[in-house]
């Protein structure tokens, strides 16, 4: 795998999150209400077709990633960093990530307790939530460190073989 073919991969995974996260945005809109009756459906489906968009992405930037690892004869336990679900603060863009994953957090919970249950601005704080948790989990795992590092692995793979 090219490295410019998998930043390409990766980029289309967190366009597929942002827009999961962004049609949450749209859904305690009441389209019915103004003669739009299948809009609420179309963006139900459009977050988890988008979800499992995001999600297939990486599956398949994983599985690029093993198959570069293996054609360079690298032991995949080399470059394994950590799952990005578990682990925090590996590099600069993740600890964003991880801190806008606390302040959204913290935030939607404030707004839960202090506005109505159907508060819009709850709905804001969940997307910030959504898109900043699927970042953390991007940006703390392996996929990531691989792109970032790939050339790096590989020079370090030599001096172990050689």
């Amino acid at each position: 795998m090219k490295k410019s073919e998998g930043i390409a991969w990766l980029c289309v995974s967190i366009a597929c999150f942002f827009l999961m996260s962004a049609s949450i945005l749209f859904m305690p809109i009441n389209f019915v209400a103004v003669g739009m009756k299948y809009v609420d459906h179309l963006i139900g489906i459009s977050f988890w077709v988008f979800l499992s968009a995001g999600i297939a992405t990486q599956i398949v930037l994983n599985l690029k990633r093993l198959a570069w690892l293996k054609k360079n004869k690298i032991r995949a336990n080399h470059s394994v960093f950590g799952v990005g679900l578990i682990t925090f603060m590996k590099n600069a863009p993740a600890c964003v990530a991880d801190g806008a994953v606390v302040v959204s957090l913290f935030c939607l919970v404030i707004s839960s307790i202090a506005t109505e249950a159907s508060g819009y601005i709850c709905c804001v704080f969940a997307a910030l939530l959504s898109f900043s948790f699927c970042m953390h989990c991007i940006l703390n795992g392996k996929i990531y460190h691989f792109l970032k590092n790939r050339d790096r692995i590989l020079k370090n793979s030599k001096k172990h073989i050689g």
